[in-house]
């Protein structure tokens, strides 16, 4: 047996000793097998093997020495393995490899110089690992290399020059790391064999011409994405007409000194081009026709997130594009009528942002390549009804959000549907053949009736937003079936009645029922989600304690007010680790502020850092690709004196306490300081007494405080000046009293109506009472300082009277103390 090919058989366990007995055995294939422990050491009876491929196995050790003996080896695959630290040692005697994988096997350290003596090596990959260092330049060596791919790695430093020793090289990626500095214009000159150079997702500079390549006569794939201060220069002709590409990608790049696109001579000289991506690279003018038509094989086109213009080219034959994205830009027009017969295999259509108009065409693309369809327009200015769409089957994305489209929501709607911010009137009862529908968002439309009977039997249902809209009724208990479900967004609707109680719905993540006219109790209806990260109740008439949101141990931001909760804020709230938002505001609730707040969330959370235990939705918004359907999660809530409404990272960031215009009363809590990532603080329109807490001025983060509509008194704290970051600020209708803190930091912003309301307050804006020098207006903190000048002075005179008798007595029995007292007498009088 010469041959052993085992790819994909689950093998599992220990390699068999035996087969080191098949010593003519000269390729071994053990690719993603599940094997354990290490490399056996009965390899090295192979002496005749040629191959040896061990991919995607797992393999926690190192390199046995043994393979050394296989001096007939010529490609050795370890990728997709656990291997010990650096580059093994033992690979630098195997003078007889071509191949050498060890991609994605954990390697740290620097490239090791052994390679160089490697004089046969055709193809080196060591890419997704994490080794580090500088290029070496013994790699210019390796005169037979033909394919060296470091990719993903650590690398630093300058592209170095021995590279241009490599004539044989047809594929270089060194993509991912973290290379700098400018691109020597000799650096590729005399690579004549190159066919492949990604350089993308770097810190390279400076310029970057296509004429550095102008010999590469064979190069068809350059991809310098990512390199946002690479200067890239297209407006080259004669000189690099040679270069004929099949794929170009300079997204993130910097083409500013030629950004017309009708202007890049070697743009137009391109034939053969199936990918280009331009993306946020600063290019201009119109979408070009001549690239269509000059490249009769181009499969995708990416120019998204650029400043285009125009109307959409009107191509005279049809074109074989598979994606195309250029949203995001600001081209205009409509769309031609015979859309999707000049595009008839498209897969991944993306429109989005741009200001196109009129009716949309029919979608139904005939001739696909791939068995999916995107299909994003959101963000322009369509109108009409939605057109005819492909098969549902093959159709999984569609997103038409804020347009102005009309009339009935109809069709073959896919898995994941975005319809919300347009002008539809009613849902079309042939959606009753829908199946396998994920996500239906219908937000900020004119709909009207009761939940519709088709979304209640879509089992695999796992976001459900009809916001803004006009849906009536009770909310129907069948939703409790739909067990997939994970985001539910029923809010600024007319549903009445009851919450329901579900227990099936142990997925539920995303809650929102806010402003509708929901009441009764709320008690025991959230006992079975645990879950729950997100609740909004707020603008209802619910009546009822809080008791029951004990259960909520995940919630992150629960938004309860313009309600009828009473009674007094329970402990358990302190106990809430993951909560960073809490809004109770407009309620009936009384007592005490909970001293233990700072326990929560709100007093641990610490702000950007997104890694601890978010939800899936931030992580699907953070790391998305681009056109991934995503269900973004935001909530209004009241900062700086009015309602905004947050969304997506910036609502993860937002800190926030609202508990204003309740019956609270007491003093606020001195650890209310420990809230430090605190942004906005409202306790407004309570019965709160007693002093404004200094502690208050620990809140460094503070953009938003307001105390006003209280019963507090005393003196405004100075310390409240180092709020660097304070944007609103009101202590208004109170009974503070004392001078204003001085025109300092951000204090010098806030005008009369932050204080507005306190009789005995003075000083600016308020008037100049405190600046006068005769002014007998106590200043900040007088009354501590008056008491501790009192006890100063009351020692001082008893201290003087006890010592004035004791010397007195003495005198009066020893006369020769008269000098002593004489000396006291001057000393105290200053005679």
């Amino acid at each position: 047996m010469t041959k052993l090919d085992l790819i994909r058989n689950d093998v599992g366990g220990a390699l068999p000793d035996c087969l080191g007995e098949l010593s003519n055995l000269e390729v071994l294939n053990l690719r993603y097998n599940n094997l354990r422990g290490g490399i056996p050491t009965f390899i090295g009876n192979l002496s005749n093997l040629h191959a040896l491929d061990l991919t995607g196995n797992r393999l926690q050790v190192g390199v046995p020495n043994v393979l050394g003996h296989l001096k007939k080896l010529r490609i050795l695959n370890l990728s997709g393995n656990q291997l010990d630290k650096g580059i093994p040692s033992i690979l630098g005697n195997m003078s007889s490899l071509h191949q050498l994988h060890l991609r994605q096997t954990s390697l740290i350290g620097e490239m090791p110089k052994f390679l160089g003596n490697i004089s046969e090596l055709g193809l080196l990959d060591i890419g997704w690992n994490n080794l580090g260092g500088k290029i070496p330049e013994f790699l210019g060596c390796l005169k037979k290399l033909a394919t060296l791919k470091i990719n993903n790695n650590r690398f630093k430093g300058r592209i170095p020059t021995s590279l241009g020793n490599m004539t044989s090289l047809r594929h270089l990626d060194m993509s991912g790391n973290q290379l700098e500095g400018e691109i020597h214009p000799t650096a590729f000159y005399s690579l004549s064999s190159l066919e492949e150079l990604r350089l993308d997702d770097n810190n390279l500079r400076e310029n970057f011409s296509f004429q550095y390549l102008a010999k590469c006569s064979r190069l068809r794939v350059v991809s310098l994405s990512g390199n946002f201060m690479l200067r890239v220069q297209m407006d080259y002709g004669e000189p690099v007409s040679i270069l004929q590409l099949s794929e170009l990608a300079l997204s993130d790049c910097d083409l500013s000194k030629n950004p017309n696109l009708d202007e890049s001579f070697f743009l137009q000289s391109q034939r053969y081009l199936t990918y280009i991506d331009l993306s946020n690279s600063g290019i201009s003018g119109s979408l070009p026709t001549w690239l269509f038509e000059n490249n009769i094989n181009l499969e995708q086109v990416q120019f998204r997130n650029s400043s285009l213009e125009g109307e959409f080219p009107l191509l005279k034959t049809p074109s074989r594009l598979m994606i195309l994205d250029v949203a995001d830009n600001k081209i205009g027009g409509t769309l031609p009528e015979n859309f999707s017969i000049i595009f008839p295999s498209l897969n991944i259509l993306s429109l989005k942002a741009n200001k196109l108009i009129g009716s949309i065409p029919s979608l139904q693309f005939g001739k696909r390549m791939m068995n999916y369809v995107v299909i994003h327009l959101s963000n322009n200015q369509f109108s009409g009804e939605i057109p005819l769409l492909p098969n549902q089957s093959d159709f999984v994305f569609f997103d038409i959000e804020n347009n102005m489209l009309s009339g009935e929501i109809r069709g073959n709607l896919p898995r994941i549907s975005y319809l919300g911010g347009n002008s539809f009137t009613s849902l079309s009862h042939s959606l009753s053949s829908i199946q396998n529908i994920e996500i239906f968002d219908v937000r900020d439309n004119e709909l009207s009736g009761e939940v519709p009977e088709f979304i209640l039997d879509s089992q695999e249902l796992s976001t459900l937003v009809l916001r803004g809209n006009e849906f009536h009724g009770e909310i129907p208990h069948d939703l409790c079936k739909l067990e997939s479900l994970t985001v539910l967004d029923m809010s600024h609707n007319t549903f009445s009645g009851a919450i329901p109680q579900c227990s099936q719905l142990m997925k539920l993540n995303h809650l929102n029922l806010a402003v509708n006219n929901l009441s009764g109790k709320v008690h025991d209806k959230f006992t079975d989600f645990a879950q729950v990260e997100f609740l909004n109740l707020g603008g209802n008439s619910y009546t009822d304690n809080l008791d029951w949101t004990k259960g909520l141990r995940r919630v992150r931001m629960l938004l309860l007010g313009r309600n009828n909760f009473y009674g007094q804020i329970p402990t358990h709230q302190c106990r809430l680790r993951y909560l960073h938002l809490l809004d109770l505001s407009q309620s009936s609730l009384s007592g005490v502020i909970p001293e233990c707040l700072d326990n929560s969330g709100l007093g641990r959370r610490v702000e950007g850092n997104l890694e601890i235990d978010l939800g899936s939705s931030l992580q699907q918004i953070l790391y998305q690709k681009p056109m991934t359907p995503i269900a973004m999660e935001d909530a209004t809530f009241r900062m700086k004196g009015n309602f905004h409404t947050f969304r997506g990272y910036n609502l993860y960031l937002l800190v926030g306490m609202d508990l204003s215009s309740n019956h609270l009363e007491g003093e606020i809590p001195q650890k209310i300081g420990n809230l430090k990532s605190l942004k906005s603080l409202n306790l407004s329109y309570n019965r709160l007494t007693g002093l404004i807490p200094r502690t208050l001025s620990l809140l460094t983060s503070i953009e938003s405080l307001d105390l006003s509509h209280n019963e507090l008194e005393g003196p405004i704290p100075s310390e409240l000046q180092e709020l660097s970051s304070l944007e609103i600020f009101s202590v208004a209708y109170n009974r503070l009293k004392g001078c204003t803190p001085p025109l300092k930091g951000q204090f010098h912003t806030f005008d009369n109506s932050s204080y507005e309301g306190n009789a005995d307050l003075h000083g600016v804006p308020i008037d100049d009472a405190c600046n006068s020098k005769s002014s007998d207006l106590p200043q900040d903190g007088d009354d501590n300082d008056d008491k501790a000048k009192g006890i100063l002075y009351g020692l001082i005179v008893s201290s003087f009277v006890t010592f004035f008798l004791v010397t007195f007595s003495i005198l009066l029995f020893n006369r020769s103390y008269d000098r002593i007292f004489l000396w006291f007498v001057t000393l105290s009088y200053g005679l």
